[in-house]
């Protein structure tokens, strides 16, 4: 990991911390009030902002402006009790903390973990058309940002905006889609597979040797190629058969395949395929260990199925 991408990685664990703190401060009115008749600060909102000013102030980088007003929290929050009544108002932390955040989009206006910090502190503080002017100057970050999106199509549907939320709470979804893993999620023997969510299990487990089974599988997370205006599906399927002590007694690394393609890509799709059990496999119990191989992106999953077998072949 680089210099640049640990410190990407630690400015977006601070904003999270900010995020919790906002979140917090957002409830305050509900968490009581002292004696002036204020909201005043639960014990669990002083240790976020002390963590927070603490993480913003073991840095180096900070200039002398963005110093003086973190050391101006922590004073704040040093003098102020964990309990007892005589705690100062939220609007006393709120306003460090504003105006912490407000510097620092000031300081580098086309930096984006500042603009954020600074929507969200708007968003929570109940003023979603302020949070809206930061949030479209900075964009989505790139075609995998989640974050974005979900804090701005939250905004809209604030402001009573419901078409560009939707249309953007959707861009959310499928960034989301995107990073997922892949997995097999589902993985059952059956009696038979019709479609996606609709197969007949059985009804137990026990098979006899060299007896065949449907198998019933979904997929999450896959990979498409596009292809002449289409998006192509490649995945194969790897089997193999392990005993109580997970050795294993039989394996066909490539025993099925799957190549469909969509119109769109989705973001879970479902395979049916017929598994028979080896002849020579003696009575006991087993793993059906399935594995899926997605062509496009490389990656794998795994799913066991487990299953008892009884008897011996047809026939013996």
């Amino acid at each position: 990991m680089n210099g640049r991408t640990l410190r990407g990685a630690c400015a977006r664990m601070i904003l999270c911390t900010v995020l919790a703190v906002l979140v917090c401060l957002a409830g305050l009115a509900r968490a009581g009030e002292d004696e002036a008749g204020a909201p005043a600060l639960s014990r669990r909102q002083i240790l976020y902002l002390t963590g927070l000013v603490r993480a913003r102030m073991d840095r180096e980088d900070l200039d002398p402006a963005e110093q003086a007003l973190l050391e101006e929290v922590a004073a704040a929050l040093k003098a102020t009790p964990p309990d007892g009544a005589d705690r100062p108002s939220r609007a006393v932390v709120e306003e460090r903390l504003k105006d912490y955040l407000r510097t620092a989009v000031a300081r580098d206006p086309d930096a984006r973990d500042p603009r954020l910090a600074l929507a969200r502190y708007y968003l929570f503080a109940d003023d979603p058309e302020r949070a809206k002017i930061h949030l479209e100057r900075i964009g989505p970050a790139s075609e995998d940002d989640v974050f974005w999106p979900l804090l701005a199509g939250y905004t809209y549907l604030r402001l009573g905006e419901h078409e560009p939320a939707a249309r953007i709470l959707q861009q959310a979804v499928e960034a989301a889609g995107r990073l997922m893993p892949l997995s097999i999620t589902r993985a059952v023997l059956c009696e038979s597979v019709r479609r996606h969510g609709q197969y007949t299990p059985r009804d137990q487990d026990a098979l006899r040797p060299g007896e065949t089974t449907a198998v019933y599988l979904e997929v999450t997370g896959p990979s498409f190629a596009k292809q002449a205006g289409h998006y192509r599906l490649r995945l194969r399927f790897g089997v193999a058969v392990r005993d109580r002590l997970e050795r294993t007694v039989y394996e066909e690394p490539e025993y099925a395949s799957i190549d469909p393609t969509y119109q769109h890509p989705v973001r879970a799709v479902f395979a049916g395929m017929f598994f028979r059990v080896p002849e020579d496999l003696p009575a006991g119990e087993y793993v059906l260990l399935v594995t899926c191989r997605d062509r496009t992106s490389g990656r794998t999953a795994t799913a066991d199925v487990p299953f008892t077998v009884r008897g011996s072949a047809p026939g013996r």
